[in-house]
């Protein structure tokens, strides 16, 4: 469970676009998590086209400005709800679990293959 004092940045990434449903989910649960016990202190975007290399400027942002004591990544086709944060906000745990992450859905071939699920861990 994050601790009280502790504070969470939301990061996504995203081509330039993203859908209403995504920004009306972002809002809604950022609007709603301080009544709820969560401090939602910053939030992060990167915009490009190279998702790996997106991923890394957020990622080495958040890590070296040292914005939060947490970061929760979106990818920006998710609809974030505020019962799925507040489930990964009561299981994180800075030395038991100091990371949670979702199950995605990738292929090892771009063609034929079924998407199976893989973790998958950025660098």
């Amino acid at each position: 469970m994050i601790k009280e004092n502790e504070t969470l940045t939301i990061g996504w990434c995203d081509n330039g676009l993203t859908d209403g449903k995504f920004a009306e989910a972002v809002l809604g649960v950022t609007l709603a998590a301080p009544n709820n016990g969560m401090k939602i202190s910053h939030s992060l975007r990167v915009a490009g086209n190279q998702i790996g290399r997106q991923r890394q400027r957020l990622l080495n942002h958040w890590y070296d400005t040292n914005l939060s004591d947490w970061l929760l990544w979106i990818d920006s086709d998710i609809v974030l709800t505020l019962d799925a944060l507040y489930l990964l906000w009561n299981v994180v745990d800075a030395e038991k679990y100091p990371i949670v992450s979702g199950v995605y859905f990738i292929s090892k071939e771009p063609e034929g293959e079924l998407m199976r699920p893989f973790p998958c861990i950025f660098k």
